[in-house]
């Protein structure tokens, strides 16, 4: 689909947002659609009904079904389509393993750190494709600096950051010799909505909700490997729908991460919560939230 606009000039949209007296937000208002977000006590998202929530260890949101193990560790994830995954982890309380069940590509899926704790490989496993495919990834400190798969050799996707931050500047395509430098436009999170050329051309755009789910993507045919960047320091791995945060997995359904901060009780009254207002707050480690 091409991802650039018929006609020139643009329309901008009206966003709304509302909150509470903890400056959470509880609405968001666009001009298709409006979001409406439900808050207990200790900063858990939930239905409009409000079922409790306890221990912080949410069941159920927006048709999904979560369960969890005695560490607190998400263990099996239903979202609304059906799709069951079930998570296994290392010893260092990192998720090595997502098998599938009724999920129309994948399988199952392995990821690798290094001991940092960066995830370094992850190899997905599909129903129509007997060998499987392992993605690469390249860090500098704690920043991705590239990824290259397996079943692209010589496709290598390097990542470019403004100064002292994880906000997106750039990303450049190198294919043998041959090489492409895309630019990022941001929103104020650092989250991506546009991609454009040297031409200033766009070859993706993106729509979300409010806490990081995709909604839509338009993308060039030639843009090979797909724009997975998010929030800022986080990774879409499409296969589960959850984001790579660096120390955690993040759900934009849920809006929360699936374990608790490493740190644990340290980590404040709700150690599974992200930001209480994704707008402005950014958690770039997933270990604590900054502006």
């Amino acid at each position: 689909t091409d991802a650039t606009p018929a006609k020139p000039g643009e329309k901008y949209s009206q966003y709304l947002w509302g909150y509470d007296a903890a400056g959470q937000v509880t609405k968001a208002v666009g001009p298709q659609k409006e979001e409406r977000f439900f808050w207990d006590a200790a900063g858990n998202r939930t239905e409009a009904h409000r079922n409790p929530v306890w221990h912080n260890l949410l069941l159920r949101l927006d048709g999904l079904k979560l369960d969890y193990d005695g560490f607190g560790r998400l263990i099996q994830r239903r979202d609304k389509s059906g799709v069951i995954q079930q998570f296994a982890y290392d010893d260092e309380q990192r998720v090595k393993e997502i098998t599938f069940t009724g999920h129309a590509e994948f399988k199952k899926v392995e990821y690798r750190y290094d001991p940092l704790g960066r995830r370094t490989h992850k190899t997905l496993g599909r129903y129509n494709d007997p060998q499987p495919e392992t993605i690469r990834f390249d860090w500098q400190g704690l920043q991705l600096a590239g990824e290259q798969s397996d079943h692209e050799p010589d496709h290598y996707v390097q990542y470019v950051y403004t100064e002292g931050s994880y906000e997106l500047l750039a990303r450049v395509d190198s294919i043998f010799d041959d090489c492409e430098i895309y630019w990022y436009h941001t929103e104020l999170n650092g989250l991506p909505e546009r991609v454009t050329d040297a031409d200033g051309q766009t070859v993706w755009r993106g729509q979300f909700s409010t806490w990081g789910e995709t909604e839509r993507e338009l993308s060039v045919p030639q843009w090979q490997v797909p724009q997975n960047l998010r929030f800022q320091g986080q990774y879409l791995d499409r296969e589960s729908g959850l984001h790579y945060n660096l120390f955690r997995y993040y759900d934009p359904v849920a809006g929360r991460y699936t374990q608790m901060d490493p740190i644990g009780l340290a980590g404040g009254i709700n150690t599974y919560s992200y930001v209480g207002d994704p707008l402005v707050w950014v958690d770039p480690l997933g270990l604590s939230t900054k502006p």
